[in-house]
């Protein structure tokens, strides 16, 4: 680029951070303070999630500081549930909730969904009841929550409490809707699948060519992580913002 700023440089360093390189993205933020540009709120937002994939949770309490001492920008909840999801990623949950209960501003979905999916990775059912009861009062129709604590509970093989869930579910008529993925070909086809799909005309091509893609992931040691049958996307995008 013949010109850059500090838009172009949170960019890429949010980029790097979210595309799991972070060492990557903590030196671009040594070049662009070596070219005299100003840190911002974004950059450390940026900053916190590459430390939180790096499990640099040392380095990101570090940076928290540094926003308000070198910088004086004040930390908002973005910035807490990005150390909220560093430690959950590294196993520290009960220490994330005492910093939750801690923050000095209310903790909000972002916060406490970080908290949820690092206790449906590390199996701490208790603590995954509290984020998640905090997470259905504050968006009650939101049907990730409800159905990432079911899923947590199934794990455990609490199923008479999955059927609770799925019943709570049905009473505040809150609906599941289906995650759509689109390909754009040659930038004049649209093209939306759904899970297992097979509406669309190429159906059995497109099947035929993922089972060949498959049996090669498993030649090369590939094993399906079937515990994990939700993601945090929810928690990610919060991030992102």
């Amino acid at each position: 680029m013949d010109s850059r700023d500090i838009i172009s440089w949170n960019t890429i360093i949010s980029c790097y951070g979210f595309s799991d390189y972070p060492h990557e993205a903590l030196l671009l933020f040594e070049e662009m303070k070596a070219e005299g540009f100003q840190a911002n709120r974004v950059t450390f937002v940026a900053l916190l999630t590459a430390c939180s994939h790096a499990g640099k949770l040392k380095e990101g309490f570090q940076f928290f500081e540094a926003m308000r001492k070198q910088y004086g920008i004040i930390p908002d909840v973005s910035h807490y549930a990005c150390l909220v999801d560093c430690m959950g990623r590294i196993g520290e949950l009960h220490g994330a909730y005492e910093f939750i209960k801690n923050m000095p501003i209310e903790p909000d979905d972002c916060v406490w969904s970080a908290l949820l999916s690092s206790c449906r990775i590390h199996g701490d059912l208790d603590l995954a009841e509290v984020a998640a009861s905090h997470l259905i009062q504050l968006k009650p129709q939101h049907s990730g929550y409800w159905v990432l604590l079911s899923n947590i509970y199934a794990d455990a093989s609490r199923w008479d409490d999955v059927a609770k869930v799925r019943a709570a579910m049905k009473e505040a008529s809150v609906k599941k809707f289906p995650g759509y993925s689109w390909i754009e070909i040659s930038q004049s086809e649209v093209h939306q699948f759904l899970t297992a799909d097979k509406s669309h005309k190429n159906s059995g091509d497109i099947y035929l060519a993922l089972e060949g893609l498959t049996l090669q992931l498993q030649d090369e040691g590939y094993v399906p992580r079937l515990d994990l049958k939700f993601s945090w996307k929810g928690s990610f995008d919060c991030l992102k913002s």
